[in-house]
């Protein structure tokens, strides 16, 4: 990298540092989003240093940067990007174009996005009344979301752009402002552009949640908010949603990714035989439990860690929801989240991709797990306390 590139890499670690710790600083979690700012710039130096971008989409994501700068500067066009994921390579592509080839600065992006992330779930948590504090510790040390958002991935960023966009609605279920209108839009436009699909589950299942759960003098303002929603998605949804509008379709996509090593049927080519509706059913449950305890020594630890994981955050989530004394609002934030998960289900077939897409899940339930885990420990320094009185 050039100077400009460097100088451009330092200016993104201090705005984006700057920006985490003062969003912190005002919800009241800045050690954990510190401690999470540190644990993921090791790691995402860690892994660049060691194995360079390495995954392949980062790798096409980077070529793709890399030819939108090119194009800018008068060469040929670049290769077609599909509907609803155009945001990531069209940002790197201005980076390139500025100063150069420079995956460090989109890396530095990521991390800042994940910092980012952890006041945007505490204050999520706030207004949910869930406890923010371990809400913050959870999100800023998840195995998962420090290992994905070290990637040139649009990860890091479809998670802040959904925590803010439930933010904003479970402040629009308290009350219609027009500073979380804007929010919700604008956080809804941008998902539309990092990561569609996502977009068109998250908004089309938190408005109906909205409006089922609306008293009789909020459904109007209610039904007002959904009907913004899906004027906001309404230019885009057909093209968004090309692709997935019928059966055959999601079987072809399936087919295609089952072509990996870490197939459902645990080899390239290997599940998605028998009739659809017991192909649906197997990936339903492996999205839910999986992978199985059996299939870890051949998937490896990392598959191993991250089933132990989803299952301890669903448990906690489970058991937050459960104790919680506004479940019917908390809805709000269980029910997209949990269709992004059933999105998953009817549309996976590898454990490789699943196991990064159902970290949207596992993100968007942390300050309901967070909840749980309070309660859990709060029981059990209760049941310590008894025995030694």
């Amino acid at each position: 990298m050039g100077l400009s590139a460097w100088l451009a890499l330092v200016a993104c670690i201090l705005v984006g540092g700057a920006a985490t710790l003062a969003w912190a600083h005002r919800v009241g979690v800045v050690r954990p989003a510190a401690a999470g700012l540190a644990a993921q710039g090791v790691i995402t130096i860690g892994l660049y240093a060691a194995i360079g971008l390495w995954a392949p989409d980062a790798i096409v994501y980077d070529d793709l940067g890399q030819e939108f700068a090119a194009s800018w500067k008068g060469g040929p066009d670049p290769s077609e990007v599909t509907d609803g994921k155009e945001a990531f390579p069209v940002m790197l592509g201005a980076v390139y174009f500025v100063v150069g080839t420079a995956p460090g600065i989109g890396l530095v992006l990521n991390w800042a996005s994940h910092g980012l992330l952890i006041p945007a779930l505490a204050a999520l948590a706030k207004r949910a009344d869930l406890p923010s504090g371990p809400t913050a510790w959870v999100v800023a040390l998840f195995p998962p979301a420090l290992f994905w958002s070290a990637l040139l991935l649009r990860e890091s960023i479809t998670w802040l752009l959904m925590a803010v966009f439930l933010y904003a609605l479970v402040g629009l279920a308290r009350g219609i402002t027009v500073r979380d209108l804007a929010i919700m839009v604008a956080a809804l436009v941008a998902l539309m552009w990092f990561r569609g699909t996502a977009a068109v589950i998250l908004a089309g299942v938190s408005m109906v949640v909205l409006v089922l759960t609306a008293k009789l003098r909020t459904l109007l303002p209610r039904c007002g908010v959904a009907m913004l929603a899906m004027l906001v998605l309404s230019p885009r949804l057909a093209s968004l949603l090309f692709g997935y509008t019928t059966v055959d379709d999601i079987e072809a996509k399936r087919s295609d990714l089952s072509n990996a090593d870490t197939s459902f049927g645990g080899e390239a080519g290997g599940d998605v035989e028998g009739t659809v509706a017991t192909s649906f059913l197997d990936s339903a449950i492996r999205v839910a439990l999986g992978p199985y305890p059996w299939e870890w020594p051949s998937l490896g630890a990392p598959f191993a860690l991250d089933a132990a994981l989803w299952l301890a955050i669903l448990g906690l989530a489970v058991l937050g929801w459960w104790r919680a004394s506004n479940r019917l609002r908390l809805l709000l934030v269980v029910l997209p989240a949990l269709a992004l998960a059933g999105a998953l289900m009817i549309t996976s077939a590898n454990y490789g991709t699943m196991q990064r897409l159902r970290v949207q899940t596992s993100v968007l339930l942390t300050p309901m797990a967070a909840a749980g885990f309070t309660f859990l420990a709060a029981w059990w320094r209760s049941r310590l306390d008894r025995k030694a009185g």
